[in-house]
């Protein structure tokens, strides 16, 4: 398969993605300003935390509020990873490759995109945002949805499985890691309510609120972690993300999974063996953070390997013609 198809699904899989995160967490930020009063930074800038961008962020906004931090995630085309960028993004790569995707897949990136740009023209007060935000994360579910049921598990669905599950590793560690500079203390008693708003919205951010509650009860740090980064069972966490990424680096290389011959096969396996044998106690011990940066910095990591391995110079294909649904 062309690199330049390859490199379009797994930009296109991955800005979907990010987009539908980035809306999720608006929601549930807009969700959590209903419940507190005041609409200052403490709520507002670990968001822009989480994306990585707060130097983007400063050269264009003041002060960290509702206003600010809606304009730069959701609608700001100076910045590249806004909800609006994102789906651009993602709606350039599947147009760059239209003869290899599905005609429902386009239409309904392309009805996304032009849903944005609409909301983009409009001062939209609490309610409507909330509105915004839930149909974007629906939008990206049923894009997901077709990608997966038009599209044949080949080579190229597993390089747009790549860019999801890469992005969501990122995303969620990310999420974890600006999270717990807002500890809660570990005796129920002594948590504020900001404190307990924020562990919901954690939960909520990651779609994990209801599942948690059903299986873990009241929330700790352990608990959480457990959940998000080692259940091998939840589609989001970091466990059950790098599995999937596995089975797709291997489907593209025709080897056995558990073996490698090519570096990526390596750091893969390296960092999932990781995951699989490693226990929450020693998590901890090893220090949550620096274990979170390490799993950042091993995703970025898996990113460049594949990358280097299958993506590398696309530009000079452009010209080349790809069979429809070769």
């Amino acid at each position: 398969m062309l690199s330049r198809v390859a490199n379009s699904m797994f930009w296109m899989n991955r800005y979907l993605e990010r987009a539908q995160n980035y809306g999720r967490l608006m929601e549930v930020n807009l969700l959590g300003n209903l419940e507190l009063a005041g609409d200052g930074a403490q709520q507002w800038h670990p968001l822009v935390d989480i994306t990585g961008d707060n130097n983007l962020f400063l050269g264009s906004y003041q002060t960290y509020n509702r206003e600010s931090v809606v304009s730069f995630l959701t609608f700001d085309q100076l910045n590249p990873n806004s909800i609006l960028s994102s789906v651009n993004m993602a709606r350039e790569n599947a147009r760059s490759i239209r003869e290899c995707i599905s005609g429902e897949l386009w239409t309904a990136i392309n009805a996304l995109y032009w849903m944005l740009k609409e909301a983009s023209t409009t001062d939209l007060s609490h309610e409507p945002l909330l509105d915004l935000y839930d149909r974007i994360k629906q939008s990206c579910y049923v894009i997901s949805g077709i990608g997966h049921t038009t599209i044949a598990h080949t080579e190229r669905w597993h390089f747009a499985r790549l860019g999801q599950y890469l992005e969501r590793m990122d995303k969620l560690c990310r999420l974890l890691r600006v999270q717990h500079l807002y500890q809660l203390p570990e005796a129920p008693s002594q948590r504020t309510t900001f404190e307990l708003i924020q562990w919901v919205s954690l939960l909520r951010s990651a779609s994990a609120y209801d599942l948690f509650v059903r299986e873990y009860g009241q929330p700790s740090w352990e608990k959480i972690v457990e959940l998000l980064v080692l259940n091998p069972y939840f589609p989001r966490s970091v466990r059950y993300s790098i599995k999937q990424v596995q089975q797709s680096i291997h489907a593209i290389t025709g080897n056995t999974v558990g073996t490698f011959q090519r570096p990526v096969e390596k750091v893969v396996g390296r960092f999932k063996a990781n995951l699989d044998y490693i226990e929450i106690s020693e998590m901890m011990a090893y220090g949550l953070d620096a274990y979170l940066d390490r799993l950042i910095e091993r995703t970025h990591m898996i990113g460049e390997c594949i990358a280097s391995a299958f993506l590398e110079h696309t530009d000079d294909l452009l010209s080349e013609e790809v069979a429809f649904n070769s």
